[in-house]
């Protein structure tokens, strides 16, 4: 009698359905370790690696039901029950076929909890993009290595069932963490667990200063903390982290196919996990994205909100710049107001081979300048600092220094990452001779804002002027009040 012939006993029955395709030895192992608390059916098209587990005790699949086909095949996936899996594996060694499972898994039978391995990162950036979970082989054995061969970075592989990741990093003299209260650091989908100082174990708060030399404890998604342990090490920031790793697009109305084209080049620009858009309708097309059609509800909000998004994109809009009964503002002065990721307006001024940092506030442009710094690193683009101010005898000698400080500090982030930097001090209103230099010298203008300053009519928010007003396209990064 063979497996799929015996009856299920009552704990059995009661148990959750696991759907494993492909009984290679991944496949076997997460059988035959999970057969206790699971109903498991292995999928495989070669009877010979479903008998395989028949050869010695130590591989004997016990109560494993096992079906012979083709689990691409929808209809092979039906007959195992899908419909009812609670979870589905796709383990075989085909990346391809390993996609493909997770789409059917995803999109035909809604299961809940898809998992899939994947070989290469492309192949891991489709999966994720699907709603599935990627098993990342390479990245699994380079954190081991790293553990091995970098003191300063100490990675845990796989905790969580691969849902979380902890990290050890010691921070040196260069990391731009050191002298700021965790509380500053803007964590999502992250968070220091422990720091261990001069031998002694702290349990960290917001308030809690970081110096160098800390043994810092990471926990988070396994997609975000190795860059976040990257830059708390030495400061080396990869966009859009610490954010998040996922990109989220408020698609309103009909857009171009230019904005779309910029989402595609920002995305395999920065390696970003995936794509999500949010809009009210459903798209004929799907672009390669995650989409979410939302029912009677904010698109923004959502986007600004989804767990994992760490740049919300929005299209071009005229701005409202002042409040009048009956007027809106528009979704980019909104989401300036709410976001606590960066905000993009794509304005089709892409490839990004210039970047403009607009320097204001000295706090405000330190937190852009990480980003902007980090971004001309990966882009291999040109870095150019800019600060306006009008004439020392109208705004006061003290004025311009503030700005002139600010421009600094930009200089000093630029020269720790090795990324070169011109400099630019310009005289007159600080919008309009900002705005004039991003439009002759841009193809990204970024800017740092407080996000919960209030908009009004009587004070003039020159960084949401800046990110709504340019030409280019424009990133505004905000920056929590208590930095």
């Amino acid at each position: 009698m063979t497996q799929s012939e015996k009856q299920s006993t009552p704990a059995e029955s009661n148990a959750s359905l696991l759907i494993i395709v492909g009984a290679s030895e991944i496949g076997r192992r997460v059988a035959r370790r999970l057969g206790r608390n699971w109903r498991i059916r292995l999928i495989d098209s070669d009877a010979r690696a479903l008998l395989q587990g028949d050869r010695s005790d130590d591989e004997q699949l016990g109560n494993v039901e096992v079906i012979q086909g083709d689990g691409t095949s929808r209809l092979v996936l039906g007959r195992a029950g899908a419909d009812d899996a609670a979870a589905l594996v796709a383990a075989t060694g085909d990346d391809r076929a390993n996609v493909e499972i997770a789409r059917l898994a995803r999109e035909t039978f809604r299961v809940r909890r898809v998992l899939a391995v994947s070989h290469q990162p492309a192949t891991a950036k489709e999966i994720e993009a699907l709603g599935a979970e990627p098993i990342d082989t390479p990245s699994a054995t380079s954190a081991i290595i790293i553990g091995r061969l970098e003191p300063t970075i100490r990675p845990a592989v796989g905790v969580g069932l691969s849902q979380g990741e902890i990290v050890e990093v010691t921070l040196l003299g260069s990391s731009p963490v050191i002298g700021h209260p965790l509380r500053s650091l803007g964590a999502r989908e992250w968070l220091v667990a422990a720091v261990y100082r001069d031998e002694r174990l702290l349990i960290p708060h917001g308030d809690t200063v970081l110096q160098s030399g800390d043994r810092v404890v990471l926990v988070g998604a396994p997609s975000v903390v190795p860059g976040i342990a990257e830059y708390f090490r030495a400061g080396r920031l990869i966009f859009p982290l610490p954010y998040g790793r996922r990109l989220g697009v408020v698609a309103i109305g009909d857009l171009p196919t230019p904005f779309w084209d910029e989402i595609d080049y920002l995305r395999s620009s920065i390696n970003a996990a995936g794509v999500d858009v949010f809009s009210h309708e459903q798209p004929t097309k799907t672009r390669g994205c995650l989409w979410h059609v939302i029912s009677g509800k904010d698109v923004l909000e959502t986007a600004l909100t989804h767990p994992g998004v760490g740049c919300v994109i929005l299209p071009p809009e005229r701005a409202v710049r002042v409040r009048i009964p009956g007027f809106r503002r528009s979704a980019a002065w909104t989401a300036l107001a709410r976001a606590r990721q960066p905000v993009l307006v794509a304005r089709g001024s892409f490839p990004y081979r210039r970047l403009v940092l607009a320097a204001l506030e000295q706090a405000v442009t330190k937190v852009a300048a990480e980003v902007a710094v980090g971004l001309a690193d990966l882009l291999g683009a040109s870095l150019s600092g800019v600060t306006a101010t009008p004439p020392a005898f109208v705004v006061g000698h003290r004025a311009v220094s503030e700005q002139l400080d600010a421009l600094s500090a930009i200089a000093v982030i630029a020269q720790v990452q090795r990324v070169s930097l011109s400099e630019h001090h310009l005289f007159g209103n600080p919008v309009r001779r900002i705005l004039q230099h991003a439009d002759q010298n841009a193809d990204l203008l970024v800017v740092g804002h407080r996000s919960v300053r209030p908009w009004d009519f009587w004070r003039i928010n020159v960084a949401g002027e800046l990110a709504v007003g340019a030409h280019c396209s424009s990133l505004a990064v905000p920056v929590p009040d208590n930095r």
